[in-house]
């Protein structure tokens, strides 16, 4: 309603140098995608959901700041950092390339002593972009940790969009808010006590590793290791451990 008031370019601009950086990303990538949108709906082309041009909005933001922002405080260390609490760490991550309709997730729970418990990678079909491999790669990770009968975990991811949107106090209005809305409830469900952590990428090599094998399975199938995991992800969990 303030900028709906605005006349002159000069004033506009004005008006978004004096707002936090955050709101004049928001504001300007959500312009962008407004304009994208209107241009192909005036192609022919179907017009893109409000809810999706939101949430793509929320992630380019997300992106743009994890790559060009100001570092993350030390808390969010470069490695993989042991549970507390006598608790077990799933750490998950979704792999998905730009053209294909398919993404590979992997899934790893450790010890408080970095020891892999179990490991598990597939291959998801009828995936639409990178936050659909996350969302995926989450289901799979609190399924495992049900199956295993894990009942204290902390569940740790790179996308900082996911982790926001498995906030038990947030609605999730996204594309695939019914499968994030079924994985809250699961997580009542199943666990006595789970933290939602978000780690750097660097901190989540195992699990990027994982995914990575998760996209030369069969469709829709995945590979489970108890344990006994193949050598170049056991490379990466030493490497975790290494001073």
């Amino acid at each position: 309603m303030e900028l709906e008031k605005i006349l002159s370019v000069h004033e506009m601009l004005d008006f978004l140098w004096g707002l936090t950086e955050n709101k004049r990303l928001h504001i300007l990538t959500f312009w962008w995608l407004w304009w994208s949108n209107r241009n192909k709906l005036r192609e022919g082309e179907l017009p893109v959901a409000t809810e999706e041009i939101a949430r793509r909005a929320r992630c380019c933001v997300l992106e743009y700041q994890q790559i060009f922002g100001l570092p993350l405080a030390r808390k969010n260390t470069d490695k993989w950092c042991p549970p507390c609490d006598d608790m077990i760490k799933i750490n998950m991550d979704g792999s998905f390339l730009p053209g294909e309709t398919h993404a590979g997730w992997g899934v790893v729970a450790r010890t408080a002593e970095g020891d892999i418990i179990c490991a598990q990678a597939g291959r998801q079909e009828n995936v639409q972009d990178a936050f659909a491999a996350e969302v995926h790669a989450m289901a799979h990770a609190v399924s495992l940790a049900a199956e295993m009968g894990m009942i204290r975990v902390v569940f740790e991811t790179d996308s900082q969009l996911l982790s926001e949107a498995l906030d038990l106090w947030r609605v999730d209005s996204s594309a695939y808010s019914a499968v994030i809305e079924d994985i809250k409830l699961q997580l009542k469900l199943w666990f006595s006590k789970h933290v939602i952590s978000f780690c750097r990428r660097s901190a989540n090599n195992v699990a990027h590793e994982l995914a990575n094998m998760g996209c030369a399975c069969e469709p829709n199938h995945s590979v489970l290791w108890e344990s006994d995991v193949p050598a170049n992800v056991a490379a990466c969990a030493m490497g975790d451990l290494s001073k």
